[in-house]
């Protein structure tokens, strides 16, 4: 893939002429001391052009691709609606890069491809970004990522000396660069060395932070949960955990969703809601039984699917370390300190 170089300023341009045209273009933008996914518009384009903060956002990337609740069928009419316009997402990060290979796997994999899904992903262009800062609860190292994306991106974009080093990924990033080319040249040997370089002083910061948690484990990672499913750190956890499913909410793979149908005076229509492994109801069925009622349950059943129940359907861990449950957990569960007792 093709290795170039183009001004911020230029980039941004492209980005508010893709506005213009019609193109919604979402990119981190600060919120108090972190950063969220926001719309852009030629005017904040303008104010803050391509700062994307040092790390991920607070949330992940999969609202844009599998929303919070998702209309899939509207009963007295043809077809599903609308189809989604094009989106070019700006800054999303390793860690949202391996968590879409995770849901690109459940929801494009057939026989039970889902077209919404599908049909989201083919319009959007990813864009994504270096981490020059990560957070002190990011652990990517630790589960076999890096703080700089490898693969899955349509373009990545590395801030060297004043300019962006942009790296093609896919035939869809190609084809942007090629309808702009008057905006890129080759990125030069400089440029390329210093993208290296800042590469390997972050990736070696966050090892030894990861070290320094005490995470020196990586090698045991893969079915850590198994024949530890009757070990005490789930039941010790849970009288922690409040229910509330943030950790689900604001993970990049967690995926679960239920149906809900709402009539209005238009008629009847179905939603896909995201849903928590954590909540009481979770696997409740029909008749009432359900086959996790004990919170330990559940909490195992999350450490599960991570860490070795994707190991065996897809050959990958299903957590990126990206930290935001840790963030995010009102019972202060730390996901890390799970891992390490698990691993004693």
């Amino acid at each position: 893939m093709a290795l170039l170089s183009v001004e911020a300023t230029s980039f941004a341009r492209l980005l508010t002429d893709a506005i213009r045209e019609g193109t919604d273009v979402y990119k981190p933008e600060p919120v108090g001391e972190r950063w969220a996914w926001r719309r852009a518009t030629t005017e904040s384009l303008g104010a803050s052009g391509l700062s994307l903060g040092p790390a991920r956002a607070s949330e992940p990337v999969k609202g844009l691709a599998f929303p919070p609740r998702g209309q899939v069928a509207d009963f007295f009419k043809k077809g599903d609606g609308a189809e989604p316009g094009k989106a070019i997402l700006v800054g999303v990060r390793a860690c949202d890069l391996a968590a879409l290979r995770v849901l690109d796997h459940i929801f494009l994999s057939e026989p039970f491809r889902d077209p919404h899904y599908a049909a989201r992903r083919e319009r959007m262009l990813v864009v994504s970004a270096d981490c020059t800062g990560p957070y002190e609860v990011c652990f990517c190292t630790f589960v076999e990522g890096a703080p700089h994306p490898t693969a899955g991106y349509d373009l990545n974009l590395s801030e060297v000396a004043g300019r962006l080093v942009v790296e093609t990924g896919s035939e869809k990033g190609e084809k942007f660069v090629e309808a702009h080319r008057g905006e890129f040249r080759d990125a030069s040997d400089v440029e390329r060395s210093g993208r290296e370089e800042a590469r390997r002083k972050v990736q070696a910061e966050l090892e030894a932070k990861v070290r320094s948690q005490l995470l020196d484990f990586k090698d045991k990672v893969r079915h850590i949960t198994r024949g530890r499913e009757e070990h005490a750190v789930w039941a010790a956890r849970a009288q922690d955990c409040v229910e509330c499913g943030a950790c689900n909410f604001v993970c990049p793979t967690c995926h679960c969703f239920y149906l809900l149908d709402v009539e209005d005076a238009s008629g009847v229509k179905r939603f896909a809601n995201w849903d928590s492994c954590l909540y009481p109801s979770f696997a409740r069925v029909a008749g009432g039984a359900n086959p996790r009622e004990r919170r330990a349950e559940r909490l195992l059943n999350r450490f599960e699917k991570k860490f070795s129940f994707f190991c065996d359907t897809m050959d990958a861990l299903a957590c990126t370390g990206c930290g935001r449950c840790v963030e995010a957990c009102a019972g202060k569960i730390d996901l890390r300190e799970v891992l390490k007792e698990l691993a004693r």
